[in-house]
C-alpha cells in the first residue's frame, strides 16, 4: 500500500485520447500549425506517446524536448505515502 500504482494501458490509452482532441483544438482556436510551434515541451511519460503526438500534430523532430531519456517519467503530480 505505499507504493504508488497505475493502471499503465488505461492511463495511456485515456491519456492519448486527450491528447488527441484537445491538443488540435488548441492550435485550430490560435490559428496556428504545428510548424509554428517552435518549442513542445510535453509530459515526459512515454517516448512513443511524445512521438505519436508530435507526429499527428504535424511538430518537427528538433522543436519537441526530450528528456525522458535522462530523467525517466516526471510526473507533476504530488503524492504522499501513508
Amino acid at each position: 500500500m505505499h507504493y504508488v500504482h497505475q493502471h499503465g494501458q488505461q492511463v495511456f490509452k485515456l491519456a492519448g485520447a486527450q491528447a488527441n482532441r484537445s491538443l488540435p483544438e488548441a492550435l485550430e482556436r490560435n490559428g496556428l500549425k504545428g510548424s509554428d510551434i517552435d518549442a513542445f515541451i510535453p509530459h515526459q511519460a512515454n517516448l512513443r506517446s511524445l512521438t505519436a503526438t508530435a507526429d499527428r500534430l504535424g511538430l518537427c523532430a528538433r522543436s519537441v524536448i526530450v528528456n525522458i531519456d535522462r530523467y525517466g517519467n516526471t510526473t507533476p503530480e504530488p503524492f504522499s505515502l501513508p
